[in-house]
């Protein structure tokens, strides 16, 4: 009583592992294809974005190594009162940052008109021109 396989059996058996190392060796090299093509595509997308908004977006532009690089002085506030004084505004203890994409004119007014108290109106100076803007309080 032999242990042994018997000849059929053992040569029935190689060609299957055979086709089976050579099915893993095909899905190996096509999972490392894909992880090439991926990683590459990754690379290529995040150099190209923002070479592409630095040279042909308006700046500051979203996704362009210049986004927080702009340095310009920020509005100048002042306040109008229900007696009809007005006061310059300090906005430092109302905004966290004074970089150039943050749209200080779009949303400080309203917020001074809530927490200074007896306010009327905002007067907006920008640095960039001589006009006033003037956002008037509701209620």
């Amino acid at each position: 009583m032999s242990s042994a396989i018997p000849p059929t059996a053992h040569s029935a058996a190689a060609p299957d592992l055979t086709e089976r190392a050579t099915a893993i060796d095909r899905r190996s090299a096509y999972a490392r294809t894909l992880t090439v093509v991926f990683f590459v595509g990754f690379v290529l997308v995040q150099s190209i974005t923002p070479v592409v908004q630095l040279l042909w977006a308006p700046r500051p532009a979203r996704f362009g190594w210049q986004m927080f690089s702009i340095v310009a002085p920020p509005p100048a506030f002042t306040v109008v009162h229900d007696d009809g004084t007005s006061s310059a505004i300090d906005i430092e203890p109302y905004v966290t940052s004074l970089r150039g994409d943050v749209p200080l004119v779009e949303f400080l007014p309203r917020h001074l008109c809530r927490v200074v108290p007896h306010v009327v109106a905002v007067r907006i100076q920008p640095s960039n021109t001589d006009r006033p803007e003037v956002y008037q309080c509701s209620g």
